[in-house]
């Protein structure tokens, strides 16, 4: 008899021999005999590692920025971006870098700015609310 079916077989009989309610779901299979038995569905496992590429993450369709639509529409895009980067499950270490490549035209500059007087390392290395802070 295979492993998996003499391991499911057991695992039936210990909880039938318990009267446990089985609360993990399950699917019938049928064993060498013919009899049906419940066995567990395994759950799905991330082989990929966590984060995502710019590439995905442009995928999301972000929103570009060019610093001259106002707070409201500032506000909007902030709100945009955070949910393109939940969506696309980048890393913490990610998100400003994929943020900022959507600045344009006067926003670029400002960036470009900050990224000349503070060190890109220092920069893309900051909290995501003080990037927010400073947006």
């Amino acid at each position: 008899m295979p492993y998996i079916i003499r391991t499911v077989k057991e695992a039936d009989k210990s909880a039938n021999g318990s009267k446990r309610q089985q609360t993990e779901p399950s699917h019938s299979v049928n064993n060498d005999n013919g009899h049906i038995i419940q066995a567990p569905i395994l759950k799905r496992r991330r082989t990929a590692p966590y984060g995502c590429s710019f590439k995905e993450f442009l995928v999301c369709k972000p929103i570009e920025f060019s610093g001259n639509e106002g707070s409201i529409a500032t506000l909007r895009w902030i709100e945009k971006t955070e949910a393109v980067i939940k969506i696309s499950k980048c890393v913490d270490e990610d998100k400003i870098m994929f943020a900022s490549n959507l600045f344009k035209n006067a926003a670029l500059e400002w960036w470009n700015t900050i990224l000349q007087s503070r060190g890109t390392d220092r920069v893309y290395n900051m909290e995501w609310i003080n990037f927010k802070e400073r947006v």
